[in-house]
């Protein structure tokens, strides 16, 4: 990187040059301090623009704009602060920039924009800065202790319809704990769901879900908990319901949605699933070693139907295995509820 000394003595001799020959043109100059044109020609026109040499033209000269942007005086102040309180009365909201500018139409003859009017208020603390959200880091359970789970939908056309997946993931360690695919569930289906999930990998400590109305009810069943609820208090397995609108409260199983939607696998004919899908009649449902599984070759987002999927489950495996002392059986499952 050339320094500024340098640049000065570059600067210094082109002057000396058009000192010796004022006759060359531009080019003449450039070929003869080999520079860019235009470096050539905006340094000759300050050399002519001085009387006298001195070393303060050789430097560099600031890049800050020569005039600074129009100021709003202080009685226009007043006036869009006066505004303010006054609109805000009469409207019974805050009034905006663009409302001000309204009626500033009626008494100035030039009126300000809307980002000048927004930075008088700022100034006069009558809107008040955002504070920045404190990242709070999540403190992770033990393994194995806590699970979320959730449903998602791929939309496969207006004849196919949408195609819907539970999945569950472990708080701990962000591993997929179960996931199955289904055309719709219900409350019944999603009750059903999470009884497999239980008689397959155990019972956790805690479960974690949202208020969707199959897994926890409406809004009006707070006195009267859903069957969902009301087995896992049986079972002794604490339901946290997380309040509405808060998906960063279960962000593990969100962020691994997202994942399975952005990642845009095909869907290829006889793939063999590695988990079971639930059929309309529960009593047929198929798994990977009965039968193949037709499904029509179009672009789905899930990342189930992907061989890539197995050898996320397959650690699991090993990892989830029943909890010791715990019922796990389905008959008990479904006389508890």
């Amino acid at each position: 990187m050339v320094s500024e000394s340098e640049w000065i003595y570059e600067r210094q001799k082109l002057y000396v040059l058009t000192q010796a020959h004022p006759e060359w043109g531009m080019r003449g100059y450039a070929r003869a301090v080999q520079h860019d044109l235009k470096w050539v020609r905006k340094w000759v026109k300050r050399f002519r623009a001085q009387d006298s040499p001195t070393v303060e033209m050789f430097c560099s000269q600031s890049r800050r704009p020569k005039h600074s942007p129009k100021q709003l005086s202080e009685p226009v102040k007043d006036n869009i602060c006066a505004l303010r309180e006054s609109l805000s009365e009469r409207f019974q909201r805050a009034a905006g920039a663009q409302t001000i500018q309204y009626f500033l139409k009626q008494e100035l003859s030039a009126v300000p924009c809307a980002r000048s009017i927004y930075k008088a208020l700022h100034e006069r603390s009558y809107i008040q800065l955002r504070p920045k959200p404190k990242h709070v880091p999540l403190t992770l359970p033990a393994p194995m202790e806590e699970w979320e789970m959730d449903f998602g939908e791929i939309y496969q056309g207006p004849v196919e319809g949408v195609f819907e997946f539970f999945l569950v993931v472990d708080r701990g360690t962000s591993r997929v704990i179960y996931a199955e695919a289904n055309h719709g569930y219900r409350a019944q289906s999603a009750l059903e769901a999470v009884v497999r999930l239980f008689a397959k990998h155990g019972l956790p400590k805690r479960l974690r879900f949202d208020r969707d109305p199959r897994l926890w009810g409406s809004w009006s069943r707070d006195s009267c908990p859903s069957i969902l609820v009301r087995m896992l208090r049986v079972l002794g397995v604490e339901p946290i319901v997380c309040p509405p609108r808060r998906p960063d409260k279960k962000p593990v199983v969100e962020r691994c949605i997202r994942t399975l939607n952005m990642s845009g696998w095909l869907v290829i004919r006889q793939v063999p699933l590695p988990m079971r899908l639930t059929c309309s009649n529960p009593s047929s449902s198929i798994t990977t070693h009965s039968a193949p599984i037709r499904v029509k070759p179009v672009r789905m987002k899930f990342l189930m139907w992907s061989t890539r999927i197995w050898r996320l489950y397959r650690p699991c495996r090993t990892l989830c295995s029943p909890i010791v002392g715990r019922t796990t059986s389905t008959d008990a499952f479904i006389a508890a509820g």
